[in-house]
């Protein structure tokens, strides 16, 4: 049997509170496979991850068990991009994505090395029992993420990007086996929020407005606070039968809970002068006028004499559904636009590009191009 050279990657953006229960136990859990290493990408953390890595893993580091790169350029997370940086990092001919939130299980490496002794044209990937958290764990060669390119970086938000790199490398022409043993698929409980805290649309979040159509439609309009604004309408498919007739065609297309109006979503820029607000796309121009009470503030959208009014949310929990929504739906357009066009392979222009620095010599610096 041929013993791989298996990379367990895994990156962290201000995520070390879950890294201290998992990283040691999964370096451990491991150690009885010698052609394992870890690689871990510090993706511009500011709470103390390097730090912690140097003060706690000095062996592992010398021995080349654990490998630990740092990048300063991202402000946000970016889940493709990310880890497209580690997985090409990686020296593994086997690659595997492993959360900072995941546990391996016992002797994971192992059952690796064998399921891929046993077959060529594979990946491994969660059963559809797994949780959430866990999703995301995905094993193959090297040389077929190579050759689909890593993760579609258009997808810069949560959601999707790991199944569409399933289907990609499936239109490659490679068979799925799934993860199904329970002991790989543990990861530390945390809240939702925690998925999204660190990306762009949560961190530069300045108002969410709603106007509700229907009880099954509404228009979101999201303000941030360096001068982006976006735009869309939510169908809830779940109340179908209070859709006005007129969007009968374009809801649950794909069976899907929710769903987008438009093809995608609108994007632009808004300012705010007085109690105007000019919202201004490449498709789109116009003025509301901003309302602002002491309970409830209101965006006034005027059309002759036909006044539309978009409420504010201010309620955290609401705010971060909102969020979700829109980075899933944002997603699933893209990968259902690939899978449309039977794309195996994307990022024409390159991908997991970055400056990098290994095992904290920053005065090295590495350029992934």
């Amino acid at each position: 049997m041929i013993e791989h050279t298996i990379s367990f990657c895994t990156v962290c953006m201000n995520r070390l509170q879950h890294l201290k229960q998992t990283l040691h136990k999964n370096i451990q859990d491991n150690i009885n496979y010698q052609k394992v290493e870890f690689v871990l990408l510090d993706y511009n953390s500011s709470d103390g991850l390097d730090l912690y890595v140097n003060n706690t893993f000095g062996e592992e580091l010398r021995d080349g068990r654990l490998v630990c790169y740092k990048t300063f350029t991202p402000l946000y997370f970016n889940r493709s991009h990310s880890k497209n940086l580690a997985f090409r990092l990686a020296n593994g001919d086997i690659i595997c994505n492993v959360d900072a939130d995941n546990f391996t299980g016992k002797e994971f490496a192992c059952y690796i090395n064998e399921v891929f002794n046993k077959r060529q044209n594979l990946f491994l990937s969660t059963c559809k029992a797994a949780s959430t958290d866990v999703v995301g764990r995905i094993c193959m060669r090297k040389k077929d993420f190579l050759l689909v390119k890593g993760f579609d970086e258009r997808m810069t938000c949560y959601g999707f990007e790991d199944l569409d790199l399933i289907n990609r490398l499936e239109a490659l022409g490679l068979r799925r086996g799934l993860i199904s043993n329970s002991e790989y698929l543990e990861a530390v409980r945390h809240k939702g929020f925690d998925r999204i805290s660190n990306e762009y649309l949560a961190m530069n979040l300045k108002y969410l407005f709603i106007r509700y159509i229907t009880p099954s439609v509404s228009v979101f309009l999201f303000l941030l606070s360096n001068g982006a604004y976006i735009k869309g309408t939510l169908l809830d498919n779940n109340f179908r039968n209070f859709h006005p007739k007129s969007l009968y065609q374009e809801i649950n297309k794909h069976n899907d809970e929710y769903s987008l109006l438009e093809s995608n979503w609108e994007e632009g820029t808004w300012i705010q002068k007085n109690e105007e607000v000019r919202i201004t796309s490449d498709f789109n121009s116009e003025i509301l006028y901003f309302k602002k009470t002491r309970n409830l503030n209101t965006l006034i959208q005027k059309e002759g004499r036909l006044h539309r009014m978009f409420s504010e949310v201010t309620d955290y929990r609401l705010k971060e559904h909102a969020i979700f929504f829109y980075s899933l739906l944002r997603n699933k357009l893209i990968m259902r636009k690939n899978r449309l066009n039977s794309m195996f392979s994307v990022n024409s222009s390159g991908y997991g590009k970055a400056v990098v620095y290994k095992n904290n010599n920053f005065h090295n610096p590495i350029i992934v191009l």
